[in-house]
């Protein structure tokens, strides 16, 4: 019984989604890519020509999102298309022969084309026999090995540029199509209409129905019922103070080792084709459910901090004893919402990408991560209970100015996904599992080379490394001062949480002495002990010590211990951290 396999995928995801700094448009098209690879597959197998049976229906009417009918099988009910899964960019479909696969792939690039111009995809195809045990796991592996390949080894297509008199598209450079439509309750600052290409036109079309999804999935009820909240649909709307900081963090989280766990596991799966099938349809569905409940479980934990006031505000007080404060913007569509200062734009599965006001961007990760761990380990409902091991999530945090480019922001983020990532394999390999790990970088503009090599030009000195990262967010094995909670609370410490009222600041407000311990943290130990001896950072009753940090490795002697400097991230962080809560140190 020979079968056609397709899978289709998506490619140039990165300049697609990010490539332009207005929010609206890498919403929208974040949209399109979710639907390309999911409902609009689902849409053309039941409006192809050659596609008679099939296995989807729509509880909604034919308007409504498609569902798989796990009752109807290819193999036995004379379907002649039958959609298998989608997930992780991908979609897996069989069809009966090569005439129906040649009909859908001329019909879902055609659609494509018309509804989401400028998305790249590619199709791969293979013919198999279904009746054979085994073969369509192996039809399936032999084509996600080769489809990089394929992927790098494809022909761009070349758009036709503008001819005569023509207006250039304000975000791609090409030829504007037309105006976008104006944007309701744009304020006198705001952009309300631009030349834009067809592509452009497309992502801005779907940013509504991208927001709606947004929050049918990921709903943001204030717990206390005092605020309506949404989500922000402008980078302005991300919480900043006039005067303030206008940084935004750009994280992009992943899981640990999931892909490759995924092969191994589907090929044990692999001997009977039908299971195979229903095998992929469970993990591909219990994946997406961790990912969107991870996202959920941080924002719950978010909406949780302190907001308070008429116009909804988190306020702290930072290591140079100022007050700094979020103040969530006023939704001038619906004057009664206020947007929050989170914006989740990839998500579903392992791989996820939000952005946020810089300043909760760390409590955010770490809580992201810390959720993902929990919810995938979960050995009735998680990716645990189908014989996932060590499921963990590792993070990077690109912390930028707000109108700094956005793919150059996303490729930060994501080459520190890398060197988190990194950092867990060699965990591993001499002491076995550990939790998810974070790294993150401020981009002040200006610096050029890879992350190593700017931290060998800025963070690395004859006493050893300034920084503690990447670092686990969890225990760390290896070294226990490389972990969240150690810059965590140096944070603190820097910020004099935990002290009372009438108790003598000994950092915050003392801008010129953290200027200067910064200052000789850069110079090494016998800087930090000379500025120990002269800025005695005392209430009188202790020693002439920098604070003791719950690690065996002694910084607090002279700041320096097992060749890292165990202060410098987190004074680094310490005037711009808000804590999602306020811990006793």
């Amino acid at each position: 019984m020979n079968m056609r396999l397709l899978v289709i995928d998506t490619t140039g995801i990165q300049n697609y989604v990010f490539g332009s700094n207005r929010l609206r448009e890498n919403i929208g098209a974040s949209y399109l890519v979710s639907q390309a690879t999911d409902e609009w597959v689902k849409s053309c197998i039941t409006t192809c020509k050659k596609v008679n049976r099939h296995n989807l229906f729509s509880p909604l009417g034919e308007q409504g999102a498609w569902k798989i009918d796990a009752s109807l099988r290819i193999e036995s009910d004379g379907l002649d298309a039958e959609f298998i899964y989608s997930g992780g960019g991908n979609a897996v479909i069989l069809c009966r022969d090569g005439g129906v696969s040649e009909a859908f792939r001329a019909h879902y690039t055609r659609y494509l084309m018309e509804n989401a111009p400028g998305i790249q995809v590619v199709i791969l195809e293979d013919e198999f026999d279904f009746s054979k045990l085994g073969e369509l796991a192996q039809t399936l592996k032999s084509i996600m090995e080769r489809k990089p390949q394929v992927k790098a080894s494809r022909k761009r297509s070349t758009p036709t540029l503008g001819l005569g008199v023509s207006a250039a598209c304000r975000s791609t450079g090409l030829p504007a199509e037309q105006y976008t439509e104006p944007i309701k309750g744009a304020g006198e600052n705001e952009e309300t209409a631009y030349p834009a290409s067809a592509e452009v036109l497309a992502k801005t079309r779907a940013f509504d129905d991208a927001n709606q999804r947004l929050l049918s999935l990921l709903p943001i009820d204030d717990p206390n019922n005092r605020y309506r909240f949404s989500y922000p649909y402008d980078l302005d709307n991300l919480g900043r103070s006039e005067g303030e900081h206008s940084y935004v963090a750009v994280v992009h989280a992943d899981g640990d080792n999931i892909g490759s766990q995924l092969m191994e596991l589907a090929q044990v799966q692999g001997k009977d084709n039908r299971e195979y099938i229903e095998w992929w349809r469970k993990t591909s569905s219990t994946l997406d459910r961790v990912g969107t409940e991870s996202l959920k479980q941080m924002l719950s934990r978010f909406l949780e901090m302190r907001i308070e006031g008429n116009k909804p505000t988190i306020t702290h007080d930072n290591a140079f004893g100022e007050i700094s404060r979020i103040e969530f913007q006023r939704d001038k569509r619906n004057k009664d919402t206020w947007f929050v200062p989170i914006r989740p734009i990839v998500f579903g599965g392992d791989d996820v990408t939000f952005i946020c006001d810089s300043r909760i961007a760390h409590e955010l990760t770490v809580q992201f991560i810390k959720a993902f761990e929990s919810v995938a380990s979960d050995e009735e409902s998680g990716l645990k209970s189908l014989d996932f091991n060590n499921v963990t999530a590792s993070a990077g945090i690109a912390l930028v100015k707000s109108h700094y480019p956005f793919s150059r922001a996303y490729n930060l983020a994501e080459k520190l996904t890398k060197s988190a990532k990194t950092y867990k394999h060699e965990i591993e390999q001499t002491y076995g599992k550990v939790g998810g790990c974070l790294d993150w970088h401020f981009a002040m503009g200006g610096l050029l080379g890879s992350n190593e090599e700017i931290r060998r030009q800025h963070y690395q000195i004859p006493s050893g490394s300034l920084t503690l990262r990447p670092l686990t967010v969890g225990e760390n094995p290896e070294l226990d001062c490389r972990s969240w909670e150690i810059v965590r609370e140096g944070i603190d410490c820097f910020q004099d949480i935990g002290r009372s009222d009438n108790d003598k600041a000994l950092w915050s407000g003392k801008r010129n002495k953290v200027k200067m311990l910064r200052d000789a943290l850069r110079e090494g130990e016998e800087s930090v002990k000379r500025f120990l001896t002269v800025y005695q950072p005392s209430d009188g009753k202790t020693k002439k010590l920098l604070p003791a940090l719950n690690t065996a490795s002694s910084f607090e002697y002279g700041g320096w211990a097992d060749d890292y400097c165990g202060y410098f991230d987190a004074l680094e962080l310490a005037d711009w951290f808000i804590p999602m809560e306020e811990r006793e140190v």
